[in-house]
């Protein structure tokens, strides 16, 4: 029996990962709360990182689909002790300050003692299924000289708290490309980029998607971009009226506010339909999502099932998924999973 604790297990995300595994026997998962309410639910304290852990310690696999909390030395504090102890976290947060957090902590000494367990980081869609599409296409095409990272799905679909945030982000901090190795700044909406989709060429603009830092890490070509295209595509053509408004929290929150209105409390049983499609302007991959949070769900299960055939022996310390797992790998997967969600993987 394998036990996992999903915190954040009753939020918008967290439940896709919980209605999946109760479909296996060989899971039992329990739900990390700030408020127990019921016989599995362990109660979540970020501000007492040893009463947290000790309430997490009987647990095969730690899925974080929570909101971090604002001091970041406690999720630190976590991270260590997971890595003292012999733990196994998965990290699911696409928050950019999060992510670099993330990348800044791998690069130090910090959490660099001989670690006993994994904190594994980059797990879900974007990032997520993106870095494996991005290393299946860059191990074919390392001698491109551009590439496009594109997401395309329907505005009008569900969504939770941390994708209407990641969305007001997007319009109200610099968009960012990758130049000859460095992570370059531009307007909120960036230049429209037009890549090949499911229903033709269509347009997107070129975005801050936390990606950039996942791809900035493992290619060497001159020119990277993050590209978004909203379905329908007349939001694409009006996009850039969001470069002239106010740069300021207030605005933020706004818009934070009219993405949850629509996605969450008007459209949160629309399953979201997602493309995701890396390009080099002559061949183009991507995976075909029946539904973008299922599929994240999916890939996760993966990640588990993986794990588990090897006997926990993967690497350790504090990495990203994509360092010990492949497309490949969770195609495999995938094919064994008891979901009627669809994964359609094309090379064109």
């Amino acid at each position: 029996m394998t036990r996992v604790l999903i915190i954040g297990g009753n939020g918008f995300v967290g439940n896709y990962f919980k209605e999946l595994f109760a479909k296996y026997e060989d899971i039992e998962i329990a739900i990390g709360t700030r408020s127990p309410k019921r016989d599995n639910d362990v109660l979540i304290t970020w501000n007492n990182p040893k009463k947290f852990y000790k309430n997490i310690l009987s647990f095969d696999f730690i899925i974080n689909a929570s909101k971090w909390p604002k001091d970041k030395t406690l999720i630190k504090n976590i991270f260590q002790l997971i890595l003292n102890e012999g733990g196994i976290w998965l990290e699911t947060t696409a928050d950019y300050d999060n992510i670099e957090y993330l990348f800044d902590l791998q690069a130090s000494s910090e959490l660099a003692s001989a670690a006993k367990g994994s904190v594994l980081h980059g797990v879900g869609v974007f990032p997520g299924l993106s870095n494996l599409l991005i290393n299946f296409f860059y191990l074919d095409h390392q001698d491109s000289k551009k590439i496009n990272l594109g997401i395309r799905y329907n505005l009008f679909s569900g969504a939770g708290k941390a994708m209407c945030e990641m969305m007001s982000n997007s319009l109200t901090n610099p968009s960012l490309y990758i130049s000859h190795g460095i992570i370059v700044q531009d307007k909120p909406v960036g230049k429209k980029i037009i890549m090949n989709w499911k229903r033709g060429k269509i347009a997107g603009n070129r975005v801050a998607l936390c990606d950039i830092k996942y791809i900035n890490r493992i290619v060497n070509i001159n020119e990277v971009n993050t590209v978004l295209s909203f379905k329908p595509s007349w939001i694409t053509s009006i996009a850039s009226v969001f470069n002239y408004i106010p740069k300021v929290i207030f605005t933020q929150k706004i818009l934070f506010y009219a993405f949850y209105a629509l996605r969450w409390c008007l459209l949160s049983n629309v399953p979201t339909k997602m493309e995701i499609m890396v390009s080099d302007g002559m061949e183009n991959y991507r995976l075909l999502l029946d539904d973008a949070f299922i599929s994240g769900a999916e890939s996760i299960l993966g990640i588990i099932r993986y794990i588990n055939e090897r006997n926990y022996d993967i690497k350790r310390g504090l990495f990203c998924f994509d360092e010990i797992y492949s497309l490949e790998e969770f195609l495999k997967y995938k094919k064994k999973m008891n979901t009627n969600n669809s994964i359609i993987f094309q090379k064109y």
